[in-house]
């Protein structure tokens, strides 16, 4: 495995179908930012390609850019349930409901295993349970440093967290630590009322 930290084409194909469903201002906006380069990577790898981290961040920089952090959270939030019930993440949420049961601590459990799936040499992630049996912690370790430089990819993983608890039409929060970002770790809490 390589050292380069590296993502699967598909997501960030993925991202860029998102980006196209903005608002045509916003989409002009977005893909003015976005190098000519970056674009014809993504757009012309193969679904299953691993490509270089720091173009998923410069598309997030760009979003987050016209956006702003609001709107990016929302764009997020919608691009990660949709990434969560396609592809192989769809079957990683599908496998865990089946084998863990339907529950958000199952599903939040999965995430090592799906980051492996659409990420390689991106740091560590530890998850476990609060002792409440409604909470997540999820610390991210050794993030290399293009994840570091901004905070978009902070901002676009707490939006995503939420994902689970959508899935499961639950309500609860996400909280985030990004006080040791240039460190390269970033911390969660996702919390959720019980039933």
């Amino acid at each position: 495995m390589s050292d380069t930290p590296r993502m699967r084409a598909r997501m960030l194909m993925l991202t860029l179908d998102h980006i196209d469903r903005l608002p045509t201002d916003d989409v002009k906006r977005v893909r003015g930012i976005i190098s000519p380069s970056t674009l014809r990577t993504i757009e012309g790898a193969s679904r299953l390609a691993w490509l270089d981290t720091s173009l998923q961040v410069e598309l997030n920089d760009a979003l987050l850019e016209v956006l702003g952090e609001s709107r990016y959270h929302d764009f997020w939030a919608a691009a990660g349930l949709e990434m969560a019930n396609s592809g192989a993440l769809a079957g990683l949420a599908q496998g865990a409901m089946r084998l863990l049961g339907v529950s958000p601590q199952g599903l939040y459990k999965m995430l090592p295993r799906a980051a492996g799936h659409v990420g390689q040499a991106m740091g560590e992630v530890s998850v476990e349970a609060g002792d409440d049996g409604h909470s997540m912690h999820i610390v991210y370790t050794g993030l290399p440093p293009q994840l570091c430089k901004s905070p978009s990819w902070a901002l676009s993983s707490r939006a995503t967290l939420g994902v689970p608890l959508r899935l499961l039409e639950r309500e609860g929060e996400v909280e985030m630590d990004a006080s040791r970002l240039a460190e390269g770790e970033v911390a969660f809490v996702v919390r959720w009322p019980a039933k």
